[in-house]
């Protein structure tokens, strides 16, 4: 089958690591065993809390997030500057009511080494377990930060946003990018990585007769067996959960992304590679307030506001707000950004409002308040929208 669709949904998976990115990930190193990946991980995820630019025992909202200069773009304002002044536009608190928590270098690099080192394991054991450590570390580094924020009841949060996630599609993602390459007549071939993908995956490494569909779904079949049998994973999802309904106990709401592969991931499931699930954040859960992208085509009438292509389509969506061509001014950056990342702030931005409006009130109840005061769903969808 022709491939070429997937080409401009998936331009970085068609090209080969850099040295520099090879040599930062450790790539060159002699080897490294399953069991040291692991234990790797497993001490980042656990090292203590990165309070940006220090703790701040008056903050009312906290915000996990990428906030090192430059993290998630390529100019100087972070992902969660950015992120924070998109909150501001909902609700203009000040720096003394604001924590920024650091997780922008939560991943190892523990799982590309497997991916791309032999051991003394067999392929498919170290594919496996770099899967796993994938699927597992950020949110298990996300439930270090909880537990962190609960173990202090005299903190005055009432809101958390955490504008990153990860999900079964983001993983496969992160493991295909250099598994292609070029020959020498320019065609796109299966990379040294992507053979020992292949292999590991025990499938042909040719894109002769589908064979790059072949190892899509074979790749994808494994993410989901991992995902939904890894003890370890489904220790820290039974975690998160719990956690997710303590802040809520709390009097804290909790609010996360919906994610951003719908429209990337659709050809995949057009083609039934992956199951629709691929794309639903793993943060996402029944105690959380999980928030989609709307997109309003550029115009002051609801009439033509439509879920954000991108956007997904997780069930447990509970709102959506503008995610597209957002007009944003922070610091070095003016211009516009997208993503559901910057409709969850705007909805959480609501919700501290809410909060200080009723300051007594739990947290499933503020949200209650705020789904009275939304708009209507839009075309196709009963969400209830944030403008």
């Amino acid at each position: 089958m022709d491939i070429s669709f997937f080409r401009p949904s998936f331009p970085t998976l068609l090209a080969s690591s850099s040295p520099q990115d090879r040599d930062r990930a450790g790539l060159y190193a002699e080897k490294l065993s399953i069991d040291e990946a692991r234990d790797n991980s497993l001490a980042l995820s656990r090292a203590p809390v990165r309070y940006f630019n220090g703790r701040n025992l008056t903050a009312t909202v906290a915000f996990l997030d990428g906030f090192e200069p430059g993290y998630g773009d390529c100019d100087e304002s972070s992902h969660g500057e950015k992120v924070v002044a998109r909150f501001r536009q909902s609700c203009p608190l000040p720096d003394s009511e604001i924590q920024k928590i650091d997780t922008g270098n939560c991943l190892s690099l523990s799982a590309a080494r497997l991916l791309s080192l032999p051991g003394e394991e067999s392929p498919a054991q170290r594919v496996a377990a770099g899967i796993e450590i994938r699927l597992v570390e950020h949110l298990r580094r996300t439930n270090e930060i909880l537990e962190s924020m609960l173990a202090n009841p005299h903190l005055p949060l009432t809101t958390i946003n955490q504008s990153e996630g990860t999900s079964a599609f983001l993983v496969m993602t992160g493991i295909l990018k250099g598994a292609l390459g070029e020959d020498m007549l320019g065609r796109v071939c299966f990379s040294p990585k992507g053979e020992y993908l292949c292999q590991a995956l025990g499938v042909p490494a040719t894109f002769q007769d589908g064979g790059y569909l072949t190892m899509l779904r074979a790749l994808a079949e494994k993410i989901a067996q991992v995902r939904d049998r890894s003890p370890s994973l489904i220790l820290e999802r039974r975690r998160h959960e719990e956690l997710s309904r303590r802040l809520g106990e709390a009097g804290i709401s909790y609010v996360v992304s919906a994610g951003n592969d719908h429209d990337v991931m659709a050809p995949l499931l057009e083609n039934h590679v992956v199951p629709p699930d691929f794309e639903n954040n793993l943060l996402s859960n029944p105690y959380n307030i999980v928030v989609g992208a709307l997109d309003d085509r550029g115009t002051p009438t609801p009439t033509d506001d439509t879920v954000a292509d991108f956007s997904s389509r997780d069930p447990e969506v509970d709102f959506l707000a503008p995610g597209v061509k957002v007009p944003l001014r922070v610091g070095p950056f003016v211009g516009e950004v997208c993503g559901t990342s910057f409709s969850a702030p705007y909805v959480a931005g609501q919700l501290a409002l809410l909060h200080r409006e009723h300051p007594d009130a739990p947290a499933d109840e503020i949200k209650e308040i705020l789904i009275l005061q939304s708009g209507v769903g839009v075309r196709d969808c009963d969400i209830p929208v944030i403008y």
